[in-house]
Protein backbone atom coordinates (compact mmCIF):
# COMPACT_ATOMS: atom_id res chain seq x y z
CA UNK A 1 0.00 0.00 0.00
CA UNK A 2 1.33 3.43 -0.97
CA UNK A 3 4.41 2.07 -2.78
CA UNK A 4 5.64 3.57 -6.03
CA UNK A 5 5.30 0.96 -8.81
CA UNK A 6 5.51 1.19 -12.62
CA UNK A 7 6.06 4.41 -14.57
CA UNK A 8 5.57 7.61 -12.67
CA UNK A 9 6.82 11.00 -11.56
CA UNK A 10 7.92 11.99 -8.07
CA UNK A 11 9.10 15.36 -6.81
CA UNK A 12 10.91 15.93 -3.53
CA UNK A 13 10.59 18.99 -1.29
CA UNK A 14 13.95 20.37 -2.54
CA UNK A 15 12.52 20.42 -6.13
CA UNK A 16 14.56 17.44 -7.30
CA UNK A 17 12.44 15.04 -9.35
CA UNK A 18 12.38 11.62 -10.98
CA UNK A 19 10.36 10.63 -14.04
CA UNK A 20 10.64 6.96 -14.90
CA UNK A 21 10.22 3.42 -13.71
CA UNK A 22 9.68 2.44 -10.10
CA UNK A 23 9.74 -1.06 -8.65
CA UNK A 24 8.89 -1.78 -5.03
CA UNK A 25 9.29 1.92 -4.15
CA UNK A 26 12.75 2.22 -5.82
CA UNK A 27 13.96 3.92 -9.00
CA UNK A 28 14.64 0.93 -11.24
CA UNK A 29 14.81 0.55 -15.01
CA UNK A 30 14.89 3.67 -17.20
CA UNK A 31 14.31 7.17 -15.94
CA UNK A 32 15.40 10.78 -15.63
CA UNK A 33 16.43 12.38 -12.35
CA UNK A 34 16.80 16.15 -12.06
CA UNK A 35 18.61 17.55 -9.02
CA UNK A 36 17.55 20.90 -7.60
CA UNK A 37 20.85 22.44 -8.80
CA UNK A 38 19.98 21.69 -12.45
CA UNK A 39 22.12 18.58 -12.99
CA UNK A 40 20.21 15.79 -14.71
CA UNK A 41 20.75 12.11 -15.46
CA UNK A 42 18.76 10.07 -17.98
CA UNK A 43 19.41 6.37 -18.19
CA UNK A 44 19.42 3.10 -16.33
CA UNK A 45 18.68 2.76 -12.61
CA UNK A 46 19.00 -0.08 -10.14
CA UNK A 47 17.92 0.21 -6.50
CA UNK A 48 17.87 4.05 -6.60
CA UNK A 49 21.40 4.20 -8.08
CA UNK A 50 22.61 5.15 -11.58
CA UNK A 51 23.67 1.77 -13.00
CA UNK A 52 24.18 0.87 -16.67
CA UNK A 53 24.15 3.36 -19.54
CA UNK A 54 23.12 6.97 -19.31
CA UNK A 55 23.64 10.66 -19.97
CA UNK A 56 24.51 13.25 -17.32
CA UNK A 57 24.18 16.98 -18.05
CA UNK A 58 25.37 19.92 -15.98
CA UNK A 59 23.95 23.47 -16.15
CA UNK A 60 27.41 24.81 -17.18
CA UNK A 61 27.32 22.72 -20.39
CA UNK A 62 29.34 19.66 -19.36
CA UNK A 63 28.01 16.40 -20.75
CA UNK A 64 28.88 12.77 -20.00
CA UNK A 65 27.48 9.93 -22.10
CA UNK A 66 28.45 6.41 -21.16
CA UNK A 67 28.45 3.72 -18.53
CA UNK A 68 27.71 4.11 -14.83
CA UNK A 69 28.33 1.84 -11.86
CA UNK A 70 27.32 2.57 -8.26
CA UNK A 71 26.22 6.07 -9.24
CA UNK A 72 29.50 7.11 -10.91
CA UNK A 73 30.93 7.19 -14.41
CA UNK A 74 32.57 3.80 -14.72
CA UNK A 75 33.51 1.82 -17.83
CA UNK A 76 33.46 3.46 -21.27
CA UNK A 77 32.28 7.04 -21.58
CA UNK A 78 32.60 10.38 -23.35
CA UNK A 79 32.84 13.66 -21.43
CA UNK A 80 32.69 17.04 -23.16
CA UNK A 81 33.19 20.50 -21.67
CA UNK A 82 31.68 23.78 -22.92
CA UNK A 83 35.11 25.08 -24.04
CA UNK A 84 35.46 22.21 -26.54
CA UNK A 85 37.63 19.87 -24.46
CA UNK A 86 36.70 16.23 -24.52
CA UNK A 87 37.70 12.85 -23.16
CA UNK A 88 36.46 9.62 -24.71
CA UNK A 89 37.67 6.49 -22.97
CA UNK A 90 37.78 4.49 -19.78
CA UNK A 91 36.48 5.65 -16.39
CA UNK A 92 36.69 4.19 -12.90
CA UNK A 93 34.67 5.41 -9.91
CA UNK A 94 33.97 8.80 -11.51
CA UNK A 95 37.52 9.46 -12.71
CA UNK A 96 39.43 9.01 -15.96
CA UNK A 97 41.23 5.71 -15.60
CA UNK A 98 42.83 3.64 -18.34
CA UNK A 99 43.14 4.62 -21.99
CA UNK A 100 41.27 7.45 -23.65
CA UNK A 101 41.43 10.11 -26.32
CA UNK A 102 41.68 13.78 -25.35
CA UNK A 103 40.25 16.42 -27.65
CA UNK A 104 41.76 19.90 -27.36
CA UNK A 105 39.60 23.04 -27.56
CA UNK A 106 39.90 25.34 -30.52
CA UNK A 107 41.91 23.08 -32.82
CA UNK A 108 40.01 19.86 -32.21
CA UNK A 109 43.35 18.04 -32.17
CA UNK A 110 43.30 14.67 -30.41
CA UNK A 111 45.81 12.69 -28.38
CA UNK A 112 45.62 9.11 -27.10
CA UNK A 113 46.43 9.12 -23.38
CA UNK A 114 46.70 6.93 -20.31
CA UNK A 115 45.14 7.89 -16.95
CA UNK A 116 45.20 6.58 -13.42
CA UNK A 117 42.57 7.63 -10.85
CA UNK A 118 41.91 10.92 -12.65
CA UNK A 119 45.57 11.78 -13.14
CA UNK A 120 47.19 11.98 -16.59
CA UNK A 121 50.00 9.40 -16.82
CA UNK A 122 51.33 9.68 -20.37
CA UNK A 123 50.59 10.13 -24.04
CA UNK A 124 50.42 6.93 -26.05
Amino acid sequence: RGKKEGHGKFEWSDNSAFDGEFSNNEMKGRGTYRWSDGISYSGDWKSNVMEGSGTMKWPDGRLYVGQFHNGQSHGEGNMTWPDGRGYNGQWKQGKQHGVGVLTYPGTGATKKTQWENGEWVKAL
